[in-house]
């Protein structure tokens, strides 16, 4: 008699985050099933419930396949800057969708990813890693001395973290006016005028004195 396939759980929670990184809150657990090529009586046996699976996907993901700050010895100008803006908004895609499904349905603060856990949560981390970008960026005098770091790391964070989210809630059709290239160029167009270093001045040239004829 043959024996039934086994499937890994980790198999199953890759399914559940690709489908939920596509799909958003629109995830069925039929199509996790579909994906994983399961039953949904499987996920169910397994995690008891679509929340606890999403939940489960969510744990451990936090910090993978993230691109690294560019290196503080590169100027920061606006081509550079937007750039930045391009991979955050990378680095988040995965990972805003997964943080908003770990705070679904909880019913103790220990049902959090670890990463979402402790005295400095991976959030904050970044977070405090963007804003030591940028004040390094200042110190070499790429960017405005009177730039307050901490606060464009935080205003950044929560524009891309907001336009993530739509991205995640609300169906594609709904927010055609915003899309990534035209939503990431507008936010550099916004906050890189107030950053930006101070233009030096002209010299002026000398007026050239004519020879007497």
């Amino acid at each position: 008699m043959a024996r039934p396939p086994r499937f890994r759980d980790e198999d199953l929670l890759e399914a559940a985050r690709a489908v939920f990184l596509e799909r958003g809150i629109r995830t069925t657990t039929a199509e996790v099933a579909a994906r994983a090529g399961v039953s949904e009586g499987t996920l169910f046996k397994r995690f008891g419930s679509k929340a606890a699976l999403l939940r489960a996907a969510a744990s451990g993901c936090f910090g993978e396949g993230e691109a690294a700050l560019p290196s503080t010895d590169i100027p920061l100008n606006r081509e550079r800057f937007e750039a930045l803006l391009k991979q955050l908004d990378e680095n988040f895609a995965r990972h805003v969708p997964m943080a908003a499904m770990s705070f679904t349905h909880l019913t103790s603060p220990e049902e959090l990813p670890e990463a979402l856990r402790g005295p400095r949560p991976r959030p904050l981390e970044r977070i405090a890693a963007l804003s030591a970008y940028f004040a390094a960026q200042a110190a070499a005098g790429h960017l405005a001395s009177a730039t307050d770091t901490d606060v464009l790391a935080r205003v950044i964070s929560g524009a891309l973290w907001q336009h993530l989210f739509f991205r995640f809630v609300f169906d594609p059709e709904q927010i055609t006016p915003f899309p990534v290239p035209r939503f990431l160029g507008a936010l550099a167009d916004q906050l890189w005028p107030g950053i930006a270093p101070p233009v030096p001045p002209t010299p002026k040239r000398r007026p050239v004195k004519k020879s007497p004829q």
